[in-house]
């Protein structure tokens, strides 16, 4: 088994995007992570005849491409939300509440009375 070992800057590629990169790699090779000066270091060995590192380096741009896509896309839908709200107006109807529907039955018709239970007697 051949190992490779790359170091790699943090503030590029996250280590959430390692792991992802390596996880999705684990039936091809075997990953160990480490952190050397401020880098990190991932020592890898393919299983097979595979170049895994050459698989690693393409997950890694992958999944760096799908996190930056993805904050941005939560980013948009916090806008969108937020233009949905900032649009939202109670109609005054509705807070006056013209039919009484919001008003509390003991408001309405008074406090509760005992009611009548029906019961049939056994015999």
């Amino acid at each position: 088994m051949k190992k490779e070992v790359l170091l790699l800057n943090p503030k590029i590629y996250p280590l959430d995007v390692i792991y992802s990169a390596a996880y999705v790699l684990l039936e091809k090779g075997h990953f160990l992570l480490d952190e050397k000066d401020g880098k990190i270091s991932v020592e890898m060995a393919a299983k097979g005849k595979e170049d895994i590192a050459a698989l690693f380096k393409a997950q890694l741009v992958n999944y760096g491409l799908y996190k930056q896509q993805l904050q941005k896309a939560v980013k948009i839908k916090e806008l969108m939300l937020e233009q949905v709200f900032s649009q939202f107006h109670y109609e005054e109807d509705h807070i006056n509440d013209p039919e009484g529907i919001m008003i509390p039955w003991e408001e309405k018709y008074g406090p509760k009375t005992k009611r009548k239970t029906l019961r049939k007697k056994s015999s």
